[in-house]
């Protein structure tokens, strides 16, 4: 009884979350680039409120991976991988990829134009 409650109030929540992105049976493509454009833009707004509150990002991930970026003496090509590069990624991939998706484009050009836009 339980169990069905739960897979039934599960299925109505999917479905409205789906609905309301637009993705009412959504194909593994629409999965990934939704899911991409969701983790990035939370990403995106957990840093924006760290930000607005204060400032409180400028040391929080300096030296994320346990290095030191400034002692290895990268190009400055290797220095623009940064967490708010892959964020922006992650943000424009899913959403430039679901805007060809939506617009009847093909799978490949979803692909090719997500890439662009990230």
């Amino acid at each position: 009884m339980v169990s069905t409650f739960r897979h039934v109030v599960m299925g109505l929540l999917d479905e409205m979350i789906f609905s309301f992105l637009g993705l009412e049976s959504p194909s593994l493509l629409e999965l990934i680039f939704a899911g991409s454009a969701v983790i990035g833009g939370g990403l995106f707004l957990f840093w924006f409120a760290l930000v607005m509150i204060g400032g409180i990002t400028a040391d929080i991930f300096d030296g994320v991976f346990g290095t030191d970026i400034d002692a290895i003496g990268a190009d400055a090509s290797f220095k623009a991988l940064t967490f708010q590069g892959i964020m922006a990624f992650l943000m424009f991939f899913g959403l430039g990829g679901l805007f060809v998706l939506k617009s009847d484009g093909s799978n490949a050009i979803a692909i090719i134009v997500g890439g662009m836009t990230g």
